[in-house]
C-alpha cells in the first residue's frame, strides 16, 4: 500500500513546494518547523521547475499543492522502486491508499456497512487508556469494530470525532478490497513496531471472510546502524538518514 493519503502527505506537499522555491532562485532560509528538511527534495524541487517553470507560483494555493504533492509522490515512488529492484523485490501492484478514500470514501463506508449488516460495528464507548490519559483522549460515544470477539485486546474505533475515518477503517477497506479481487492468501510485511496490529488484522479477516482467506502477517525487526562504533539516530522529519542503496 502507498500511503499517500493524509496529514503526512500534506507535510511532503508543502516542503516539496518550498523546495520549488529554492529551485527558482528564493532564498527559503531555515526549513520551518513542521515540514522535511531532507535533501532528497531539493531534486523534486528542480524538476518541479523544469516542468512548470514558475506557473506554480500563478496558481491559487490548493490548486498548485495538488500538483506538487502528485509529482513528488511520483518522484519518492520511482525511489522506492529502484531500491526494491536493487534486493530484486517486484511487485505487480502498488495500491493507493488515496483511492480508499475517493468519491466520498466511498470503498470505507462500503466496508463499514457489510460489516455493519454482519453485526461486526456497533456504537459504544472505549476504556480510557491504561496510565496517563493522552490529551486527545474523549469519553465519547464510537462507531466501533467488535475486534475483541475474535481475538483483539480492545473494538477499535473507526471515525474520529471530527467525522473523519481513522486509519484502521482505511485498513478495514483494503482488506475487503484484497478479498474482493479473489484473492485467499492475504500477507502483510509490517515493522515489529508495529506487532500490535497482527490480532485486530487477524479479527478483521475472520469478520470480512470468515475461514475463506489465509491471512499470514510477517514482523520484520527494526535494526540499529553504527558509525565508528556509535549508534545512527536516524529520522525523516529532521532530514538525518541512511538510504537502503547507501547501505
Amino acid at each position: 500500500v502507498i500511503n499517500d493519503a493524509g496529514s503526512q502527505i500534506d507535510v511532503l506537499g508543502r516542503s516539496a513546494m518550498l523546495r520549488y522555491r529554492e529551485a527558482l532562485g528564493e532564498d527559503i532560509g531555515e526549513i520551518p518547523a513542521g515540514l522535511y528538511p531532507g535533501d532528497y527534495l531539493v531534486s523534486v524541487g528542480e524538476a518541479l521547475v523544469r516542468e512548470f517553470g514558475r506557473s506554480l507560483l500563478q496558481m491559487p494555493d490548493d490548486e498548485a499543492l495538488a500538483i506538487v504533492k502528485d509529482r513528488t509522490i511520483d518522484a519518492m515512488m520511482a525511489m522506492i522502486r529502484e531500491d526494491l529492484a536493487l534486493l530484486n523485490v517486484h511487485h505487480d501492484v502498488f495500491f493507493s491508499e488515496r483511492t480508499l478514500h475517493a468519491d466520498n470514501a466511498r470503498k470505507i463506508r462500503s466496508a463499514i456497512n457489510d460489516l455493519t449488516l454482519k453485526g461486526h460495528i456497533y456504537k459504544g464507548k472505549l476504556p480510557p487508556p491504561k496510565g496517563e490519559k493522552p490529551d486527545d483522549w474523549e469519553d465519547r460515544e464510537q462507531t466501533l469494530f467488535r475486534s475483541t470477539a475474535v481475538g483483539d485486546d480492545m473494538d477499535r474505533a473507526l471515525v474520529k470525532s471530527d467525522g473523519s475515518f481513522t486509519y484502521f477503517a482505511a485498513d478495514v477497506a483494503y482488506l475487503k478490497d484484497k478479498v474482493d479481487r479473489g484473492f485467499v492468501d492475504l500477507i502483510y510485511v509490517l515493522g515489529a513496531d508495529h506487532g500490535g496490529y497482527v490480532k485486530r488484522l487477524e479479527a478483521l479477516a475472520r469478520a470480512i471472510a470468515g475461514d475463506d482467506v489465509k491471512l499470514t502477517v510477517l514482523l520484520c525487526n527494526l535494526v540499529k546502524l553504527f558509525r565508528d562504533g556509535e549508534p545512527v539516530r536516524m529520522s525523516k522529519r529532521s532530514g538525518d538518514f541512511v538510504t537502503l542503496r547507501e547501505v
